[in-house]
């Protein structure tokens, strides 16, 4: 195998890394923020609460932001105000939907607004994720022998995601 079609194929599975990590991200960050705010609250539920939203926005994530990722990212840049943007559609209009056959009401509109405030952080948090990761073609090989910051976030990513799915199992 020539040496330029390995190093295409590392970069690939290098962004395939940095995106799914991104995901990952996306996904903890409401689910950590909304279990923090029902601990402090005094729920009894919140474990239970944190799991149920790490799903719900793992599935938005996935089906819904990877694809907008893919596509803006094949036209332009993705800059932080888009993945905002996206992340507020992504977290608003499922949402929305779901509620579109009876007549919206108050209560309806907060949890359609508190999914699309979450999404939006989520949004962030992926940019951000990727931004920190860096790009897969830049030059980013380090000699140090310390661990670097885009070797560690992902693996505590993908650790506090576990954590997320296993810890209701375990109590």
């Amino acid at each position: 195998m020539p040496a330029s079609k390995h190093k295409i194929e590392g970069m690939l599975w290098k962004r395939a890394i940095n995106i799914g990590t991104a995901v990952l991200a996306a996904a903890a960050t409401p689910a950590v923020t909304y279990g923090l705010l029902n601990f402090f609250l005094g729920s009894y539920f919140y474990l239970l609460i944190t799991y149920a939203v790490f799903i719900f926005a793992l599935a938005h994530a996935a089906i819904l932001g990877l694809p907008i990722y893919l596509i803006l990212s094949q036209k332009r840049e993705l800059t932080r105000a888009i993945s905002i943007f996206a992340g507020f559609i992504v977290g608003s209009v499922p949402m929305t939907l779901i509620s579109l056959p009876d007549p919206i009401e108050s209560d309806q509109m907060a949890v359609i607004g508190s999914a699309a405030i979450l999404g939006a952080l989520g949004g962030f948090v992926f940019w951000l994720t990727l931004h920190i990761l860096g790009k897969p073609d830049s030059a980013t090989r380090h000699n140090s022998p310390f661990i670097s910051l885009q070797t560690i976030f992902p693996l505590v990513l993908v650790i506090t995601s576990i954590a997320i799915l296993i810890i209701p199992t375990i109590s």
